[in-house]
């Protein structure tokens, strides 16, 4: 859209076409810079002459660079990524796939309005009230997110679960959102109705949006709360909206005379890579403050160097994409390839920064779990016998009343130390009352530990239990809390029974939990970032025609390095990736 010089008339319309005489002028001046007056009118003269071809092809209005309204909404866009990412905890697959599948909605939503802002979008009122009511539909994308969990139960309509009333709003959004564009095609074609080569495809591209919507309008029934199975009709969101992006592609491809030649397309999905890397930026930015507000890690030397590997793998990947990006035209069926494999890249580059950034955490978790390992094993509590099974350490059955006491109020300060930075750090109600619980376990364990008339093996075992406890709580205060588990309830003013097997092995479930949390991590992180740059190398291979035999190589060993890194994730199913991470 274009800036309004002052005293000017906001146009209600504005026609994306350029008018012949603006057209016949353009052309006798561009024809020859040095031309004489006469040159440049025997330019329009024969522009005249050609007024049939001028009839049949329209010459529309391009802008050179992205629009200040386009940047904006682009905001929209990641704004409600960044929101829904702090919102969805991704800690298993469920919660992967559903992250997912909002992006996926989110982002082909905006390359439905980007396809149309970048060859016909005018600055005029209509245009202005157009791009408020999709900011007003990105908003509802953030209204809806919360609860957004796909392949929920139909008769899961309670306060904690998944809400189908937030699934029949959305498809209401896309309705509205697919309306709009109905609405802007249907004036791009009034404008162009003379233009004969225009007129089918605009009808296409406009009918195309329309049924989309009335499919969306369609599945807001089928959200129904009376339900008693699992609902997967939300598959349909994905299946119209990859069809009306091929539908598009395939009629700008078909009929060139509304192609993406001369627009700023390739400017426009560039820039929203760099907001996607800058995003990254912040999410390892917030890491890092996550680290200093914990109150109990430390920015060690290894924690120092996970920080440069994040900012250096964000750097490769700015330098990867750019350093091979070409603004000219280079196709018209290739650049519009080059534009939709912008999604998966787009979708594993989110992906990639913010498994570097978990990474960071879980680095930061990994140090303070070895801090209290150390400091565990310091008391020497447990020892092997003949068998090489764990027995409790014949040193501490002659250990006084004021050794018991030493090591329960070392052990106290520690808990307490990490358990009150918890609480600190707590996020709502659930977490805050977690943590109470834990604290008021582990006073009465240090009470057991300090009371010279418990029993041996008890006390050892309270000490055990309080560090396998801290070991937890110290990787979920680095944002790795595994799912709750539904399928049993426990009675929390039960008193722990540290001769029970059953006390171990509850805490032993968190600690697998949250390993397997960053397990997931590591697994998407390492394949989200070898799948970017593949996607890079190939958007390089179609950018760029000309191509010597260095460019050949260097093709082929960003591929290699892409599926190298792929292959790492493999790592995953051996102890490797958890224990030394």
């Amino acid at each position: 859209m274009s800036h309004l010089e002052a005293g000017d008339h906001l146009p209600l319309f504005q026609t994306p076409l350029i008018p012949k005489q603006e057209f016949a002028y353009r052309s006798a001046s561009s024809s020859d810079d040095e031309a004489s007056k006469p040159g440049r009118e025997e330019a329009a003269l024969e522009l005249q002459d050609n007024d049939q071809d001028l009839h049949d092809n329209p010459k529309f209005r391009r802008h050179t660079e992205t629009t200040h309204a386009e940047l904006f909404y682009d905001l929209f866009f990641v704004a409600n990524l960044t929101v829904f990412t702090t919102v969805h905890e991704v800690n298993d697959r469920q919660t992967l796939a559903q992250y997912i599948g909002f992006f996926c909605i989110l982002w082909l939503t905006w390359y439905q309005v980007g396809l149309y802002d970048v060859r016909f979008s005018m600055d005029s009122v209509f245009e202005r009230i157009a791009k408020a009511s999709q900011f007003g539909v990105m908003i509802g994308f953030a209204i809806t997110g919360p609860k957004f969990d796909v392949g929920a139960r139909a008769d899961d309509n309670d306060g904690d679960g998944p809400s189908l009333s937030s699934f029949r709003a959305l498809s209401l959004i896309l309705m509205a959102s697919r309306l709009v564009l109905v609405l802007q095609y249907l004036q791009s074609l009034w404008f162009t109705r003379h233009h004969t080569k225009t007129q089918l495809p605009m009808l296409l591209t406009a009918a195309t949006y329309f049924v989309a919507a009335m499919i969306y309008l369609g599945l807001f029934f089928t959200f129904r709360p009376d339900g008693d199975a699992e609902n997967h009709t939300y598959i349909t969101w994905y299946v119209v909206a990859v069809l009306e992006t091929v539908i598009a592609t395939t009629v700008s491809s078909v009929w060139r005379v509304i192609s993406f030649k001369g627009t700023h397309l390739v400017q426009r999905m560039s820039l929203l890579t760099l907001i996607i890397l800058g995003e990254g930026v912040m999410a390892l930015a917030e890491k890092c403050q996550v680290i200093v507000k914990s109150g109990v890690f430390q920015f060690t030397a290894s924690i120092i160097g996970n920080i440069i590997s994040a900012i250096l793998i964000l750097y490769f990947v700015y330098m990867l994409y750019f350093d091979w990006i070409q603004e000219e035209h280079f196709g018209t069926i290739r650049q519009q390839v080059w534009a939709f494999l912008h999604f998966p890249l787009h979708l594993f580059l989110v992906l990639a920064v913010e498994g570097a950034a978990q990474s960071l955490a879980w680095r930061a978790g990994v140090e303070e779990s070895n801090v209290l390992l150390n400091q565990q094993n310091s008391w020497n509590f447990t020892t092997y016998d003949d068998n090489e099974a764990i027995i409790v350490n014949p040193i501490w059955e002659n250990r006084t009343a004021a050794d018991w006491l030493n090591a329960a109020t070392t052990i106290n300060d520690t808990a307490t130390n990490i358990l009150y930075q918890a609480l600190a750090n707590s996020e709502n109600y659930e977490q805050t009352y977690k943590v109470s619980e834990t604290l008021t376990d582990v006073w009465n364990a240090t009470a057991i530990i300090a009371d010279p008339s418990s029993a041996l093996e008890v006390s050892v075992n309270a000490a055990n239990w309080i560090y396998n406890t801290l070991i937890v709580v110290a990787l979920e205060l680095a944002g790795f809390e595994g799912p709750e588990s539904t399928s049993e309830d426990t009675d929390d003013t039960t008193p722990i029974d540290f001769n029970s097997d059953a006390t171990f092995e509850a805490v032993t479930r968190e600690q697998v939990k949250t390993e397997s949390v960053f397990a997931l991590t590591f697994v998407y992180f390492f394949v989200s970032i070898g799948l970017v740059i593949m996607l890079c190398t190939v958007l390089a291979a179609l950018s760029k025609k000309q191509k010597t035999a260095v460019h050949w190589i260097r093709l082929a060993a960003s591929g290699f390095v892409g599926l190298a890194l792929c292959l790492l994730a493999v790592i995953a199913v051996t102890s490797t990736a958890s224990s030394s991470s």
